[in-house]
């Protein structure tokens, strides 16, 4: 009984704090829509958030390739990935934490399923479903600050695209690569 007690006892006390759980993307959404009078300060914080969203999903694919990879080619691409990433992101919350924009800190539910399914993927498919999944993440992220760099406004945010739409040219030539040496 005693060994219930402890985790029944942590599960309660997430349950008891819901502040100190991670927001979602609609969460971050509502909050913004309530934090802006301005029709284009709200849509600027929907091109973060859309941005954010984009970016973690790289992450987490990420993290995968690191987890379960065996070929060494991908294994150091997807190390320069993620920190590229992870800077990437850093800089955005930065930014959008100055502006009083909120960013989701979670993957939607069709991305966490993805995420699951790749996980799950056999050894010997895996690096090919990884690479194609990544290829997609990667130019939806780039989609996403090509439409940084047409509607947003702000000098910080444009700045911020502009040096990761350089970065993401060189990162799709590291993604070419890689399929490249998988087939």
């Amino acid at each position: 009984m005693k060994t219930l007690r402890l985790p029944l006892l942590f599960f309660l006390m997430l349950g008891c704090h819901p502040e100190k759980q991670k927001e979602n993307r609609q969460i971050a959404e509502e909050k913004n829509q309530k934090a802006f009078t301005s029709s284009g300060s709200e849509q600027e914080a929907q091109y973060c958030v859309d941005a954010a969203m984009a970016n973690m999903y790289e992450l987490a694919l990420l993290d995968i390739a690191l987890e379960r990879s065996n070929i060494p080619k991908v294994v150091q691409a997807a190390k320069i990935l993620q920190r590229d990433h992870e800077l990437m992101q850093n800089d955005l919350s930065t930014l959008a934490q100055a502006r009083h924009i909120t960013l989701p800190t979670t993957l939607e539910e069709v991305k966490r399923k993805e995420v699951n399914d790749l996980k799950r993927e056999a050894d010997e498919q895996f690096e090919k479903d990884f690479l194609a999944r990544l290829h997609t993440a990667h130019e939806e992220t780039d989609r996403q600050l090509s439409l940084f760099l047409t509607k947003v406004k702000d000098p910080g945010l444009q700045s911020w695209a502009e040096r990761n739409m350089d970065l993401g040219r060189s990162h799709s030539n590291i993604i070419s690569e890689c399929i490249a040496n998988v087939r």
